[in-house]
């Protein structure tokens, strides 16, 4: 699988594992985007358009990380597997 795919008003699941990228569809304009492994350690902060963005993964090891998208005052957290 090469992208993962985040809607991030819907709270269903999104498939997992990734290979290379995850991309965030949003009906929010503005908002800050981090992955941590669960070490805590932090490869990714951006703030982006939330609109739809893609994140190239290609550079991380393989191990699971954990999604962290912040706007309007809201938090969401999703746990992906990178391969």
């Amino acid at each position: 699988m090469d992208d993962t795919y985040i809607e991030v008003m819907n709270e269903s699941k999104f498939p997992n594992p990734t290979d290379q990228s995850i991309t965030i569809k949003s009906q929010h304009n503005k908002g800050i985007i981090s992955i941590y492994n669960l070490s805590g350690q932090e490869f990714f902060r951006q703030q982006r358009n939330l609109k739809r963005t893609k994140i190239n993964l290609g550079q991380l090891p393989t191990e699971m990380y954990i999604l962290k998208i912040e706007f309007e005052q809201q938090i969401i957290l999703r746990k992906f597997i990178k391969n």
